[in-house]
């Protein structure tokens, strides 16, 4: 996004009051998203797991659970992959419930996967 701060601008001196300044609430806002990016990731809807890249080049496979049926796609069911380390991380089994809110959509690129990367 465009901003008015300048390139070569990388810091400021805190003093008193200083977060209550324009500058100050642009340094809120920006620890803000970064916390906020920490804690999103990327989904990709499909009716194959196949038209997907990483799928669909072998770099990428599902190491428990199954693949979603065309039933499941055909009636709006709500099922997902998500990979193993996403699944470690939040304590997740197969069969799970996942809530998930959407950010904002990307329809300019998928979710970018990993050589090696598993789905449960």
């Amino acid at each position: 996004m465009a901003d008015e701060v300048d390139d070569e601008h990388f810091c400021d001196e805190v003093t008193e009051g200083f977060y209550d300044s324009p500058m100050g609430r642009r340094w809120i806002n920006i620890v803000d998203t970064w916390d906020n990016l920490r804690h999103t990731f990327p989904v990709t809807g499909t009716n194959d797991i196949y038209l997907m890249m990483a799928f669909y080049n072998g770099d990428a496979y599902i190491s428990q659970g199954r693949e979603f049926t065309e039933e499941e796609y055909a009636r709006g069911d709500r099922v997902c992959l998500v990979s193993d380390a996403f699944a470690r991380r939040e304590g997740l089994a197969v069969g799970d419930e996942l809530p998930l809110a959407l950010q904002y959509a990307n329809y300019r690129r998928t979710a970018d996967f990993q050589c090696g990367d598993h789905f449960l």
